[in-house]
């Protein structure tokens, strides 16, 4: 899923069921400056902020259905000097909460000690290791006194006061723990295991979902465009931190894999509000739900995010236009920088244009930063200067063809007379056409600038020779031995090489369009940075050879052959590749888009940190004694693909068809094939540990002696003719089971 969002603003996502209805949960989270509610924090600094503050349940949010609205705050209470006690308050919205913090002591002990700030949370109320209301407190049977209490409406101290802190509640305390204790027997029912799991039963009360103790929940499941705030007891000399939160409101919008392009507006509410005084920090968490086919499905292929003024919202189209931007083949390369088209007008905003304004830098000053105005400037003029560029090119004139024959006219000598006159070993700025070698030995000649048209190499060797910046176009290259040479900013158009040699030589941003190679053969070669464009490499050899940051665009590979070579973060797309073997080659991080790669066998190779797209064709390929490492097969063609004793980790087959696939003798531990097609494949003796076959179709599909311990196999689908023959099934999870299949299984 590709994301959109500004700077400022935090993305949480998260899948979650309630009964037999699945949800992806979405929460979008903007901070601002308690002294400058017009002014927004970087997502670094809110990240650094809240994972600074004392919290014993250290989740920012769930992105789940609470019903209420609620406030949070962490921070440590204190007045710039140190107390023996000290009352502090916070206000939102007329929800007010107020304590007594006390020094530690004793519970015996008349004096207390000294402090001068004091942690909010539940470490400091009342509790302890026996207490189910918090286990994490103190003063429950251990001799010592809390030092956070709530303030009674007559102004004492209420010393038994186990959720007096503002923080989240963890999951097991009784607040909490008890609304799944209450469902319990239906999470234990047989009923329960085939329709929900592991999913939350219907039945479950919604406030099990509330973060914040009941004090500090609103009576509405969103909070009101005006909210104001108030906190006593968190600065110097007792000053108040008091102010209004933004009037704001938060967007999102989802690109349906099916429907793409199409902005789908998935509807958010002002769900939680958070107080972070030590950082001068508050927190608007905004969260809605999308619902589901099933937990694990992704429905979307790109979700963008939003901040805009309630006061003065901006429409769809504003909005379509932002993603239209973004996502545009020819989108300018600052486009996804410039925020304010995804942030309220008129407001401030922190930036991160240097090392400097990270939180993490030595030279960080927190607090509110001016600077986004030239920051935003330099962007768009960036953007404007791209576009004109842009603009520019398509409006150039395409220059007349030029004339060579007529530009060569009255040469009294050409390529054959000087390499025999042996007078220049530095040839530049040459024109050459229509010219022909044959059976020349060329030593140590170094090429500049020039050009070669419809030239003709019969059985030539060049030897320790170099080509820079040079141009072939439509030549012809037979039994040609390149040796110890260089070829650097060349490019050749067009043209024939073949029962060539190349020998240790250097290819380097050398581009190859619509060349034709053929009865070839590569030793010890080194392509770097190039390009080849519809080319055809066919009967070739390539041993002992390696590829870095070259680009294969619509090449044509027939019957090629590479032993022993590297092939490192290279681009393979649209490629046709028939008859193609690798053998003790390493092939990794690189991409594999689109294309045909039926029938290619690789053997004894590393196939590592590979990136490969949706249509990518792989049916008949055989994989043999190789190790496979984060390659990403999702939604892969692996029809009729062979898998034997290889060792896979970290591997993504999900949506895949495998189809007639055999895997044999292979470690694939933890592999993910949910939602694949296994039908009529046959996995045998092959360890698959921990893997996830969730909703996979395995009709007629056969696991022979195969260690599938604690393996996730739910809603599977499969037939009468699907078996588990001799296989180690402890531990595995059949739930929730499809109806069909559970019934054909019984």
């Amino acid at each position: 899923m590709r994301i959109i969002k500004p700077q400022q603003l935090i993305l949480l996502k998260g899948a979650y069921q309630l009964g037999e209805q699945s949800y992806l949960g979405l929460s979008v989270v903007a901070g601002f400056y308690l002294s400058d509610e017009q002014h927004f924090a970087c997502e670094p600094e809110i990240w650094h902020a809240w994972q600074s503050a004392p919290l014993s349940l250290p989740i920012l949010d769930a992105a789940e259905p609470k019903p209420f609205a609620e406030y949070l705050l962490a921070g440590h209470a204190g007045i710039g000097k140190a107390v023996t006690s000290l009352h502090a308050s916070v206000n939102v919205a007329g929800i007010k909460r107020q304590w007594r913090l006390e020094g530690a002591a004793p519970a015996s002990a008349v004096q207390v000690e000294p402090f001068v700030t004091m942690a909010l949370d539940h470490r400091q109320s009342y509790g302890g290791a026996r207490c189910v209301d918090n286990p994490l407190g103190q003063g429950y049977q251990d001799g010592r006194s809390p030092l956070l209490m709530d303030l009674g409406q007559t102004g004492s101290a209420q010393v038994h006061a186990p959720l007096a802190a503002p923080t989240p509640i963890p999951y097991d305390f009784a607040i909490r723990k008890r609304w799944l204790d209450q469902v319990a027997p239906e999470m234990a029912d047989g009923q329960y295991l085939q329709t929900t799991f592991p999913g939350y039963p219907e039945a479950l009360n919604p406030e099990y979902f509330q973060a914040a103790a009941p004090a500090q929940w609103y009576s509405q499941p969103a909070w009101p465009d005006k909210v104001p705030f108030e906190l006593r007891g968190f600065r110097a000399d007792n000053q108040v931190i008091q102010g209004m939160f933004p009037q704001v409101v938060a967007h999102a919008f989802g690109v349906d894999r099916q429907h793409p392009g199409t902005l789908q507006p998935i509807a958010l509410q002002k769900k939680t509000l958070w107080l972070l005084p030590d950082a001068d920090l508050g927190l608007m968490v905004f969260t809605g739900a999308l619902p589901l086919s099933h937990l694990l499905a992704e429905p979307l292929s790109a979700l963008m995010i939003a901040l805009d003024g309630s006061q003065q919202p901006r429409d769809a189209r504003h909005f379509s236009g932002v993603y239209a931007k973004r996502t545009a083949p020819d989108c300018a390369d600052f486009e996804f920088l410039y925020d304010p088209d995804l942030m309220p007008q008129g407001m401030g905003m922190n930036v991160i244009d240097s090392a400097e304004d990270h939180p993490t830098s030595s030279a960080y000053r927190p607090g509110v930063k001016n600077n986004h105005r030239l920051y935003y400037q330099q962007i768009r003029q960036s953007i404007t200067e791209h576009q004109q560029r842009r603009d520019a090119e398509k409006n150039v004139e395409k220059p007349a063809p030029i004339n060579w024959q007529a530009l060569t006219q009255g040469r009294q000598e050409g390529l054959p007379a000087i390499l025999a006159s042996g007078m220049e070993n530095e040839i530049s700025g040459k024109v050459f056409i229509r010219q022909h070698i044959e059976k020349e030995h060329i030593h140590g000649r170094h090429f500049k600038q020039c050009l070669f048209t419809d030239c003709v190499f019969s059985a030539v060797a060049f030897d320790h020779c170099c080509f820079d910046y040079c141009q072939f176009e439509n030549c012809q290259w037979q039994q040609v031995e390149i040796a110890h040479s260089t070829l650097r900013h060349c490019a050749v158009t067009g043209g024939c090489v073949q029962q060539f040699v190349f020998n240790s030589s250097l290819f380097e941003a050398v581009k190859w369009h619509q060349t034709h190679f053929s009865a070839g053969n590569c030793l010890a070669m080194e392509w770097k940075d190039s390009v080849l464009d519809q080319a055809q490499i066919v009967d070739c050899q390539f041993t002992q050879s390696h590829f870095t940051h070259t680009i294969f665009s619509a090449v044509s590979f027939h019957l090629w052959r590479c032993s022993a070579t590297a092939i490192n973060a290279c681009t393979f797309d649209a490629c046709q590749l028939q008859k193609t073997t690798f053998a003790r080659s390493v092939l990794e991080k690189s991409s594999l888009l689109q294309g045909q790669w039926s029938g290619v066998a690789f053997t004894d190779c590393k196939l590592d940190c590979l990136t490969l797209s949706d249509h990518t064709d792989f049916s008949g390929i055989k994989i043999e004694q190789c190790l496979l490492n984060k390659v990403g097969l999702r939604g892969a063609t692996l029809n009729q693909a062979e898998l034997i004793y290889c060792s896979v980790m970290e591997c993504n087959f999900d949506y895949a068809s495998l189809r007639h696939a055999k895997i044999y003798a292979c470690d694939m531990a933890m592999a993910k094939f949910n939602n694949s097609d296994l039908s009529q494949a046959r996995v045998e003796k092959s360890s698959l540990q921990q893997g996830s076959f969730y909703q996979a179709t395995i009709d007629d599909c056969q696991f022979i002696q195969c260690n599938l311990i604690s393996c996730h196999f739910a809603r599977i689908s499969g037939n009468s003719n699907s078996r588990f023959v001799s296989c180690l099934l402890e531990k595995s999870n059949w739930w929730p089971r499809n109806k069909v299949f559970a019934a054909i299984m019984e």
